[in-house]
């Protein structure tokens, strides 16, 4: 263990047994800023991780958070006083580097409250606000990937996605800015977004919609949109279905349709009412020979067992060679014909 040094009150930065480009955080700096020139002479798309051993001093809050909470209204922790007996060396290390030896709760209470005056740390602001810091109703830091009931934070479904999940996709709708302003997103925050698609007072207004995933493309399909929507895997089972399709087919709830086959459910019969083989199926046929389709000439089935005609279009999501899920697209049906609308879809 270096010699004791010179005390420097909480800081304590001065350390005459070790230099700061000895030390591992001095060291891990360096090969890092090292490693960032040459990622950036390659010009390729790069990743790189860093976690230093040595946390980072008491942050220095505004007022008035950095008064929120009362250090006298601070208990002492349960497993206070440590004595970091079986702990990394560093640790002990800290507490002669940092001057802490002999602190009792009464010299650790203030920074405890300042810390918990960080609760409104991260929260989205628009510009011209004085910081980064939240009044009620933030109660709790918006950096990390948990929020305070246990729920994963858009942030959460970001970093899956960046670390390799396959084939996710999670969306979120952003808070809708008020007119003049400008959000801003600090360094430990994110933007103000929820996984949900209604705002009142905001109907019929342009919402942002924010998409993270790990597929190459991604369609968004809306409730709102007035042509019926369902989508089905490469089996034919239903993966999802929009209000209009649920109305037009006849059922109430989405699980009556969820990973039920859709031939067997809608498609399975021409209009004469003779039994259509899934080989024969053209929506079948469109994913299988990776082809697109379009059918004005047939009928779907509703629950309740009668059948309307309907014009539909139908062509499989092409990566790399490999015929994935088939997608929707738009299409116009001409006025001459009295039908509805249906499209067959999957969101990759």
């Amino acid at each position: 263990m270096p010699p004791l040094p010179t005390r420097n009150g909480w800081f304590g930065e001065v350390d005459p047994g070790v230099t700061p480009d000895q030390t591992a955080l001095g060291w891990g700096a360096d090969h890092v800023i090292r490693l960032l020139h040459e990622a950036a002479a390659r010009d390729q798309p790069f990743f790189l991780r860093w976690d230093p051993k040595e946390p980072h001093l008491p942050n220095l809050l505004p007022e008035p958070f950095a008064s929120l909470v009362a250090p006298a209204a601070v208990p002492p922790s349960p497993s206070f006083p440590d004595p970091l007996f079986g702990k990394p060396y560093i640790q002990r290390q800290q507490v002669r580097t940092w001057g802490l030896e002999g602190w009792g709760w009464q010299d650790w209470a203030p920074i405890v409250a300042r810390y918990l005056g960080e609760v409104a740390l991260g929260h989205t602001h628009y510009e011209g606000d004085p910081n980064q810091y939240a009044a009620w109703p933030w109660t709790a830091a918006n950096c990390g990937d948990i929020d305070i009931c246990g729920c994963r934070r858009p942030q959460s479904y970001y970093r899956e996605i960046v670390f390799g999940a396959p084939g996710k996709v999670a969306c979120f709708v952003a808070t809708p800015v008020p007119e003049g302003r400008t959000e801003v997103v600090h360094g430990w925050g994110w933007h103000n977004e929820w996984p949900s698609w209604t705002w009142p007072g905001e109907e019929g207004k342009p919402l942002t919609v924010r998409v993270y995933s790990s597929c190459p493309q991604v369609r968004l399909l809306l409730n709102s949109t007035a042509e019926a929507i369902y989508g089905i895997d490469l089996q034919g089972n239903c993966t999802f279905a929009n209000q209009a399709c649920l109305r037009i087919l006849g059922y109430q709830d989405i699980g009556q349709l969820l990973g039920k086959n859709m031939h067997d459910l809608s498609h399975h019969s021409y209009p004469n009412g003779t039994p259509m083989a899934v080989k024969d199926c053209r929506i079948y046929q469109s994913f299988r020979e990776g082809k697109g389709v379009q059918v004005d000439d047939e009928v779907l089935w509703k629950a309740d067992g009668s059948s309307f005609a309907v014009e539909y279009f139908s062509y499989p999501q092409i990566v790399a060679g490999v015929v994935y899920n088939p997608v929707a697209d738009k299409w116009s049906v001409s006025s001459d014909m009295d039908v509805n609308y249906m499209v067959v879809a999957e969101g990759m």
